[in-house]
């Protein structure tokens, strides 16, 4: 093997390493995220930052958007923490107009808030019995149905969110990216058939504080599966 294939192959593994980015995908550009404070939003704010963005840490007032917020500018991102309901249209005017007072501009909205999609095994507070409204039998299901045989982390749905948001995605429109591990074309439990060497969830590169804390101060309720009564 001579140089320049080596050197070529180390280019290639170190981009791989890295997703294929360099950490400045985004720069200069001033992104919005809701439900930033946990779970998948957090992961996308320290993305987002990571690859250069400025960012605006949208959540509830009792969201730790503001942990968040600091914990970018530790790691020496820029981010300003907006505590409101964006569901209601004032809110979310005031969120817009504080991302153009201090970085004068908007390029991106992620609306992450709200969203809770039953059938998507993403290791944060939902998916699990502890902190979620699943009980045991149904946690251990969600992740036989997954052909990786695992939770996705909040890191790799972010990593696809840096993804859309950046230059790289200008000739993505009108597309729906699933990331799900495969559990939509799915059928039965094949997670089962995964050797337990593979079942590991990468580590990743940020560093997440509440990816498991969604549902604190939040009113949920467990869910048992039960028998359909039928009529006639």
């Amino acid at each position: 093997m001579n140089d320049e294939t080596r050197n070529f192959i180390d280019m290639r593994t170190k981009s791989f390493e890295r997703n294929g980015s360099d950490h400045g995908r985004l720069e200069e550009k001033v992104a919005i995220i809701t439900g930033a404070g946990t779970g998948i939003g957090e992961a996308i704010a320290h993305k987002f930052a990571r690859e250069g963005a400025r960012v605006v840490v949208c959540g509830l007032p009792d969201d730790p958007i503001e942990d968040v917020a600091k914990a970018i500018r530790q790691n020496k991102g820029k981010a300003v923490a907006f505590a409101g309901d964006i569901s209601e249209e004032r809110a979310a005017k005031q969120c817009v107009d504080l991302a153009i007072k201090e970085f004068k501009r908007l390029d991106v909205v992620v609306n992450n808030a709200g969203v809770f999609l039953d059938n998507v095994p993403i290791d944060t507070a939902w998916t699990h019995k502890e902190t979620g409204p699943m009980d045991k039998e149904m946690e251990k299901t969600l992740i036989q149905a997954v052909p990786l045989a695992r939770r996705g982390t909040p890191e790799e749905v972010a990593n696809v969110y840096a993804f859309l948001a950046s230059d790289e995605a200008s000739y993505v429109t009108g597309a729906l990216y699933v990331v799900d591990g495969g559990t939509t074309i799915a059928k039965g439990p094949v997670g089962d058939l995964v050797p337990e060497k593979l079942r590991k969830e990468p580590k990743g590169e940020l560093e997440l504080q509440h990816s498991r804390h969604g549902l604190r101060n939040k009113q949920t309720h467990k869910v048992k599966p039960g028998k359909l009564k039928s009529e006639g």
